[in-house]
């Protein structure tokens, strides 16, 4: 969750969702946004995004992006810390 928080996301008024098989196994708490994200040459992408905290231990507690993959070929290079994306 703390990449929501980053991103000025509370999950303050939010009831979590409990989330299985993700993290590391067991239920995690994920908190459910509807957010939108502007890309330079690419456009804006309106979509809803989870977020849970027992993610972060593998990067950043972002589960899940319906509307934004749906539209674009996405490309995650975890070693070179790298995202592609090309619409």
């Amino acid at each position: 969750m703390s990449f929501g928080l980053a991103l000025g996301l509370s999950p303050l008024n939010q009831t979590p969702t409990q989330t299985v098989g993700t993290g590391g196994g067991g239920t995690a708490a994920t908190y459910y946004f509807d957010v939108a994200v502007e890309i330079p040459r690419l456009g804006r992408f309106e979509m809803r995004a989870g977020f849970m905290e027992s993610l972060n231990t593998i990067g950043m507690g972002l589960l899940g992006h319906r509307g934004f993959l749906d539209e674009v070929r996405a490309m995650f290079d975890r070693k070179g810390l790298k995202f592609y994306i090309e619409r």
